[in-house]
């Protein structure tokens, strides 16, 4: 019985035992887990950090980076302001004239847009009249073959499914017409896709129209991927919607006689014929007027001969009270009468003896009253600019006093310190450091300032270097200003047999870059020989890259104007156009209707 309770007391021992080692076997593990934890939770929170500084670095980089892009247009800036000389005045001419053609051009797109908004509640009234029209005739037309109503600028099925029939099987000919004629109809409406260029009609009467730009990509790549009849058929809309709609690019719908292959005032002619016969139209003074061609809208807005003296002394008031430009900012003339002529810029006796020659010649009654009235402005108002304009062609820049030449610096620019204080120290010789030099030159702004070491250690040496423009020029030769006052510059250094204490400093030259030791070894391995006339050199030279880029702007800037000026020439005209169009649309309405009811009281 002992031995039992002896052996339980033993095995319950034992069990304690193990549950102490294995509680304390648990412990140490949790302890190892909490420090694994805290140690995971230290990564974390480095890692976090690490990431945080990778982005304040990328921050100070695009920081640095956008000071050293403004340090460098300082530097152009101080440039421009050192050279000086007819490229100065050549890029403030340039940047004026070019101030002038963006203003010019700002006037002349605001002028475009007043008149393009006009031209399009014009369009919209001719296009309501229109309408009326044909809801009014309507009726006249049923039942006449010869007259139909046809939709201009609307691009037709059939001829793309025949196009089709010839590159696809007939099963997918119908279906493939259709996609490409409603996808080049979408392509139409766009305002974006003008093809269209302008040519001179007349080189004399300097008159232009609009026609279709052949070398357009997409009218390129129709031809070439669809061939010549869905070229030819996408074109001619263009052209019909470019005459009939020209603001809204949409297909407009209108009457057209199928005998005489023409729209507008010959359908007119042709219904009244159909309707009431020969004997009333050939007797009507208004059929007759329909029926005839009308004028183009300039020989319809010219005047007689007997009106020309009346217009030019209107022209003539106009430019007395400044309605027309005819002066440039560099003092040379221009004429306002001339929208589309490439050269913008005369002399006085140019300019006076273009408007004389033009108003003297056979030309338009318009054009010779204006060109009339602008010689007589400028013999008369504008007499004083012959002087002016003669002076300022024979004025001459009279050359530069040739400079000596120039000491040879090294550039990036570069001072030398000397007699540097030193101590022996561990068998070398050591000084202070290139940082707390720099400090002590702060009022210089030098970038750095990198002392010279060799196999004994410091040289008692040390180079000092500038930023690369004007600026760094400036206080790299106020640096050894500096030093020639105190009488520690470059003649005391080679002069004086003992040296008192002290540092010595100059900028370094030509003899510095080929002298031998530390010195002339960094010089040659980091900077260059220049002039100062070199580096104008290179600056002049970008200086003209410069003008060459200011002077093709304002070619290009000219080009986009005179664009423009025809643009608005043939808005204009196109305006006239299409108010003496809506006059004689709604007159021949009138006049059809009135005579339609007078021969129903001849019937009756």
């Amino acid at each position: 019985m002992k031995r039992m309770q002896c052996r339980a007391r033993d095995h319950s021992q034992r069990i304690f035992e193990e549950n102490e080692k294995l509680r304390a076997e648990l412990d140490s593990k949790k302890k190892e887990l909490d420090s694994q934890c805290e140690q995971l939770n230290m990564l974390r929170e480095k890692e976090v950090a690490i990431q945080k500084i990778l982005l304040l670095e990328k921050q100070l980089d695009a920081k640095q980076k956008l000071e050293l892009e403004i340090e460098q247009l300082k530097g152009k800036v101080e440039v421009m302001k050192h050279i000086k000389g007819t490229e100065d005045m050549g890029v403030k001419k340039l940047s004026d004239e070019l101030k002038e053609k963006i203003e010019d051009l700002e006037f002349t797109v605001q002028l475009n847009q007043t008149l393009t908004l006009k031209e399009r509640k014009s369009n919209d009234e001719l296009q309501k009249a229109r309408k009326e029209l044909i809801a009014g005739l309507y009726e006249l037309v049923k039942g006449q073959s010869n007259i139909g109503l046809r939709r201009m600028g609307e691009l037709e099925v059939k001829t793309f499914r025949n196009a089709c029939r010839k590159r696809f099987a007939e099963e997918e000919a119908d279906i493939k017409g259709a996609e490409l004629c409603s996808n080049w109809q979408y392509e139409l409406s766009m305002p974006d896709w003008h093809p269209f260029k302008l040519v001179a009609k007349d080189q004399k009467t300097e008159d232009f129209e609009e026609i279709i730009d052949d070398a357009d990509e997409k009218l390129v790549r129709i031809k070439a991927e669809l061939g010549d009849e869905m070229y030819e058929a996408v074109t001619t809309a263009l052209l019909e919607m470019n005459e009939y709609n020209p603001t809204f690019e949409d297909p407009s719908g209108g009457f057209f006689s199928k005998l005489a292959n023409a729209a507008g005032t010959c359908c007119i002619a042709t219904l009244i014929k159909l309707r009431f016969g020969d004997a009333i139209t050939s007797t009507s003074p208004w059929f007759n007027r329909m029926s005839a061609k009308s004028s183009s809208s300039d020989e319809c807005s010219e005047i007689s001969d007997s009106a020309i003296d009346n217009y030019e002394a209107k022209s003539y008031l106009r430019l007395k009270a400044g309605n027309y430009k005819v002066k440039n900012s560099d003092g040379s003339y221009r004429c306002p009468f001339c929208a589309g002529k490439k050269k913008l810029n005369y002399l006085y006796k140019e300019i006076l003896q273009h408007a004389s020659g033009i108003g003297s010649s056979n030309r338009k009654g318009k054009m010779k009253a204006n060109h009339r009235a602008y010689a007589k402005y400028l013999t008369v108002d504008m007499a004083d600019g012959a002087g002016n304009s003669l002076q300022l062609m024979d004025i001459k820049q009279e050359p530069s006093p040739r400079s000596k030449e120039e000491d040879q610096f090294v550039w990036p620019w570069m001072g030398v310190l000397m007699n540097l204080p030193t101590e022996w120290k561990d068998g070398r010789h050591v000084g202070r450091s290139g940082t707390s030099f720099k400090e002590q030159l702060r009022e210089f702004h030098p970038l750095k300032v990198h002392p010279l070491w060799n196999f004994r250690g410091h040289t008692g040496s040390a180079i000092v270097t500038f930023s690369r423009d004007w600026s760094g020029f400036k206080d790299a030769m106020a640096f050894e200003k500096h030093f020639e006052k105190e009488h520690c510059g470059k003649m005391d250094w080679y002069e004086e047999r003992s040296h008192k204490p002290g540092i010595y400093g100059w900028v370094a030259r030509a003899e510095d870059y080929h002298s031998g030791g530390p010195v002339g070894e960094h010089l040659r391995s980091n900077g260059d020989l220049k002039t100062v006339a070199d580096l104008t050199k290179e600056e002049c030279q970008k200086n003209e890259k410069l003008v060459a880029e200011l002077a093709n702007r304002i070619e290009v800037k000219n080009k986009h104007i005179i664009e423009l000026e025809c643009k608005y020439n043939q808005s204009a005209m196109s305006h006239d156009k299409m108010m003496e169009d809506t006059e004689r649309l709604i007159q021949a309405y009138n006049e059809g209707k009135t005579l339609a009811v007078k021969q129903c009281f001849c019937f009756a």
